[in-house]
Formats: structure tokens, sequence, C-alpha cells
């Protein structure tokens, strides 16, 4: 399965078959524990980080000069299960992107870290699931009017993807940071697993600011839960393999899932590694090229086979 692009993703959209429940947030919401600052959606949990004393330290970076340690200990989020008929007009094409409700979770003035999660039943074991995440990280340094300014340093904001069984992690996408997932715009998350034998999974977005910014806040909406697998191809013949060829197939198997691999941790290195990005880069484009010389020789390895 391709990859769609937000656009995509949400002109195909339709709640009833996202395989979640409550998966836009339309079904309504509850107060955690009784407290009005905290609307969760029904068919929803959610938690808070409650450990006072983490502090997250934050590598220096040229490009960051004002970047600083955590100095403020994590306070709980508000979150709100917003409506659209109650957003100022200009903020309506914005912040609603299925439906006329999103969830909004934010901290003024404090660092925060909270998550939402919901376990998932009648999965197929050994099939496989793509779980979608649209967030717009709204991480506002100042605001005149309706004019924000978004925070520059990536680490201000975090977000992360996983999945669980009763029994071992399934995915996780790792902490993705502003580099990852720019703020102040909608970006399309996702995590990928299989399903394990008990036909269950929680599925679960975690998301963190470790600065006491105007705002540290999230729009969420639109989630979903998708099953990956296509019909098979209809098989296409072809000529015995000799050995040096199924040696190669297995080579550039290799190869690619070193390049998947490489990229994944590309993608969650935050810019503070600038070393340990470089190499990354040196590797994948080495691998690459690897790939590419292994690719032409497989084809005229094939080419004389049919001959």
């Amino acid at each position: 399965m391709t990859i769609p692009t937000l656009e995509q993703y949400l002109a195909s959209y339709d709640e009833a078959k996202a395989g979640l429940l409550n998966a836009s947030f339309e079904q309504g919401h509850h107060l955690w524990q009784n407290r009005p600052e905290l609307a969760i959606p029904d068919d929803w949990e959610f938690g808070y980080q409650t450990d006072k004393s983490i502090r997250l330290q934050s590598l220096p970076d040229p490009r960051f000069p004002r970047r600083v340690d955590q100095q403020i200990e994590f306070n709980p989020p508000e979150l709100v299960n917003w409506n659209q008929s109650q957003a100022p007009d200009n903020e309506k094409p914005i912040f609603f992107i299925s439906g006329t409700k999103n969830i909004k979770g934010f901290k003024g003035n404090a660092p925060t870290w909270w998550w939402l999660f919901q376990r998932v039943r009648n999965l197929i074991p050994g099939r496989s699931y793509r779980f979608y995440v649209p967030t717009y990280p709204d991480l506002v340094v100042a605001q005149q009017g309706t004019e924000k300014t978004f925070a520059d340093d990536p680490l201000a904001g975090e977000h992360r993807l996983f999945v669980r069984s009763d029994t071992e992690n399934l995915a996780d996408t790792g902490w993705l940071n502003g580099s990852a997932v720019p703020f102040g715009k909608w970006n399309l998350l996702f995590v990928e697993f299989v399903a394990p034998a008990s036909g269950e999974a929680t599925l679960y977005l975690e998301l963190r600011g470790r600065w006491g910014l105007l705002s540290v806040g999230w729009f969420i909406d639109a989630l979903s839960l998708v099953a990956m697998d296509s019909p098979a191809p209809t098989p296409t013949p072809q000529p015995p393999a000799s050995g040096d060829l199924v040696a190669l197939q297995a080579e550039v198997a290799r190869l690619q899932g070193e390049i998947a691999q490489a990229n994944l941790r590309l993608s969650a290195v935050d810019g503070k590694y600038t070393s340990t990005l470089e190499a990354l880069h040196d590797t994948v484009a080495v691998t690459i090229a690897n790939l590419e010389q292994l690719r032409v020789k497989l084809a005229a390895q094939l080419a004389e086979v049919r001959r």
C-alpha cells in the first residue's frame, strides 16, 4: 500500500469505515475523573505524565542558540472536544478537517506530556494494519491578533505513535520532533504493525512539549485503522533462476531492507544529532549505489537466462 498525502487521505475518509470507535470525535466525550478541563472523546482512554521529577535534556545545537534543558515540571493538558460552532470564523477552515468536531489538547506557559489510546479487537492475526493520525502541532511562541509565530526549535514539540499487544510492543515510531512533523500545519502520521495471534492490540498517540511556550498544543482529527492487504497480483512466468541469481536476489532484498531501516532512523533523528544524521545519509547513499550495481548485474543475468 502506498503512503497517501494528507489530501488524498481526507478525500476518501469516512468515519463509519475508519476501523476505530469515535475516530473523528463526532460521537461525544466524557470528563476524565470528572475534571471539566479534560474532555476525553468517548471510546478513548487518556493518560498524562505524573512524574514531577522528569526533566528532558536538550543537547546544544548552534542553529538554535536559545535551546535549554527543560526547567519546569510536566503539567496535565487541557483537552476540549471542540465544536466548529464554537470556533472563530477564521479558524474553522484551518482546524476542522472532517466533520464538525476535533480534539484540541494544549497547555499554556508550561510543559505537557499526554496520550490517547484505544483498544481494538477482531483483528485478523498475521494481517498488516496501518494506524493513521492527522495532527496539527500548535506550538506557539507569540501571537499578534490572528497571526501566530510558531516555535523554530524542532524539540519544542514531539510526537509518537506505538502499538502494543498484551505481551509485546508491535510497532513504535519513536519520538518525532518538528523536523519530521512541522509545526503550524496538518501532518499525517502513521505506524504499521502486524496483528498478533490474539487479534487484539492497543493503539497509542503520545504528545509532549518540554518548554513553557505561549501555547503547547495540538489539534487531532480523522483517525483511522486500515488493513494494508491488497489482492495478490497475477503471477508472471519467470525463467528458472540460477544459483547466482538467487544469491543476487537475496542481496537486493537485504539492501532494500537496510535502506528502509536507515530511512526510518533518519525520520526520527533530532536536528541535534548532526554527525549521526550525516553518517546515516552516507550509509543510505552507499547502500543505494550498491543496490543499483546489483540491479544492473541482475538484469544482465536475467537477460542471459532468457536467451
